[in-house]
C-alpha cells in the first residue's frame, strides 16, 4: 500500500511539472496570428497571370521518352517573368532539363537548397476547365500543375525576383532546383546531387515542395492558416 501511495505521488508530480512547462512554453511562445502583408489586386492579378503562363506549357512526364517543345515554353516564360533572377544567378542546366540557379550569398562556405518540380502528370481525369488553360475563375485558377508544384515554383522564383529587385544579398548560398521528370522518379534530382557532391558542395538545408495552405485541421489550433511540413533528418 505504501509503494502504491509514493508511486502515485511521484506520479502526481511528474504531471503537475509537465502541465507547468507546459504553460510557461506557451506564454513564452511566437504567436502564430497577428497582421499579414496586403497584396493590391494589381498584384495579385500579376501573379495569377504569371502562374497561367507556367501552366499552359504542357510539361507532361512521358516514360522513356522526351520532348523538349513544351519544356523550352516553360524555361521562355522563367526568362522573361523573371528577367533579374536570370541576370544576377549562376545558371546551369543538368540531365535534360533540370534547372539549376545558384544565388551567392555573403558566406560563400554555407549552402541552402530550394526546389519544386516543373513536370506534371497527364490530365486524363474529367476536368471543368481545359487543364492546360489555366482559366481564372472567381480568383481560383484552374489548371494541371497549380498544386503539384508549379505553383510552388512561381512562388520561389517570384519571391526571389523581388527581394533581388530591392537589393537583397542572402546571408549563404542558395540554389534553387527544378526537376523536368519528378513524376517519373527520374533522373533530374540524381543528377543534381551527383553535381553537389562532384563539387563538395554540403547543403543545410533542402526545402522541398510544400503542401498546401489550410485553415486550422484540429479545433485548438489558434493560427489563421496551418502548412504540413515533414521533416527529413541526415542519415534517415
Amino acid at each position: 500500500m505504501l509503494i502504491l501511495t509514493v508511486f502515485l505521488g511521484v506520479l502526481a508530480a511528474l504531471v503537475l511539472v509537465l502541465l507547468g512547462n507546459t504553460a510557461v512554453k506557451t506564454l513564452k511562445a511566437r504567436k502564430l496570428t497577428g497582421e499579414h502583408p496586403a497584396f493590391t489586386k494589381e498584384e495579385l492579378e500579376a501573379y495569377g497571370l504569371g502562374l497561367q503562363e507556367m501552366i499552359r506549357c504542357k510539361t507532361v512526364s512521358v516514360r522513356d521518352s522526351y520532348d523538349d517543345t513544351e519544356f523550352a515554353k516553360l524555361r521562355a516564360v522563367a526568362e522573361k517573368r523573371f528577367p533579374l533572377l536570370h541576370e544576377k544567378a549562376e545558371r546551369m542546366t543538368l540531365a535534360k532539363d533540370f534547372w539549376l540557379y545558384k544565388i551567392p550569398g555573403k558566406d560563400t562556405g554555407r549552402n541552402i537548397l530550394l526546389m519544386s518540380h516543373h513536370d506534371v502528370v497527364p490530365a486524363d481525369e474529367e476536368w471543368l476547365y481545359d487543364p492546360f488553360e489555366g482559366k481564372i475563375v472567381d480568383g481560383v485558377i484552374y489548371g494541371r500543375g497549380t498544386a503539384d508544384t508549379k505553383g510552388s515554383l512561381y512562388g520561389i522564383l517570384a519571391g526571389m525576383e523581388e527581394m533581388l529587385a530591392e537589393g537583397f544579398e542572402p546571408a549563404v548560398n542558395v540554389y534553387i532546383g527544378s526537376s523536368y521528370n519528378e513524376e517519373l522518379g527520374g533522373d533530374g534530382a540524381t543528377s543534381a546531387r551527383a553535381y553537389f557532391k562532384e563539387h563538395n558542395i554540403q547543403l543545410e538545408v533542402v526545402l522541398d515542395e510544400g503542401g498546401a495552405i489550410v485553415d486550422p485541421p484540429l479545433g485548438n489550433m489558434k493560427c489563421e492558416k496551418c502548412a504540413m511540413v515533414a521533416v527529413h533528418e541526415k542519415g534517415r
